[in-house]
């Protein structure tokens, strides 16, 4: 098919807990494949609302793979964490894969 599946689990750090309170955003590129992405394709992010630590994210490519075809996908994250306890101070994690 044309759309590629990427399962993303969200690597919490200790002691802190996903801010449910704030969507996880998320922005899917090809940096040595410029045109492997379907026109249209959101360049500035998607959100998961509501934002969990395991979600399923499409990849929209241009045209179907054939068996063997490869392209390399970056996944960019924007997940909000509070420290668990009273304190409850929140931050932005930032982090991509590929």
């Amino acid at each position: 098919g044309k759309d590629g599946p990427v399962e993303v689990t969200l690597a919490i750090p200790g002691g802190c807990k996903l801010n449910t309170e704030a969507p996880v955003g998320y922005l899917v590129e090809t940096p040595d494949s410029r045109d492997a992405l379907e026109a249209g394709t959101s360049t500035t992010g998607v959100k998961v609302d509501p934002p969990t630590e395991s979600f399923t994210i499409s990849v929209p490519l241009a045209k179907a793979a054939n068996a063997g075809d490869s392209v390399k996908v970056k996944v960019s994250l924007s997940v909000f964490v509070c420290k668990k306890g009273s304190s409850g101070f929140c931050t932005v994690n930032s982090g991509s894969g590929s």
